[in-house]
């Protein structure tokens, strides 16, 4: 967001409750001390692998936007959603309570 220029509060007018959820999520990793991230970060030896995975994937997710491929999409989708499989309900009930709690705010 912020190498695109985009202003967080105005997006705010145009938020869905998860996006909320999403949005408040990264301003407390970023109000957390950076010393403590960077250390844990730089002295954990799988954040490299994971780094790169996460590079891969997000250029993945770029082709297939580019293409306009939906069925690859929803491929690239559906490989995710097996992948977490029975915590998707979980994560689905626990951000069900939180955005109950945000629409009722």
């Amino acid at each position: 967001m912020r190498r695109l220029g985009i202003d967080i509060d105005t997006t705010k007018a145009f938020t869905s409750p998860v996006y909320k959820i999403e949005l408040s999520l990264v301003g407390r990793l970023l109000s957390q001390d950076p010393e403590l991230y960077g250390s844990i970060l730089q002295q954990n030896p799988f954040v490299p692998a994971v780094l790169a995975a996460c590079r891969d994937s997000v250029c993945d997710l770029q082709e297939i936007i580019a293409e306009g491929d939906q069925d690859k999409f929803v491929r690239f989708f559906n490989d995710n959603t097996r992948h977490f499989g029975d915590y998707c309900a979980e994560g689905m009930e626990a951000t069900d309570a939180l955005i109950e709690y945000l629409v009722h705010k």
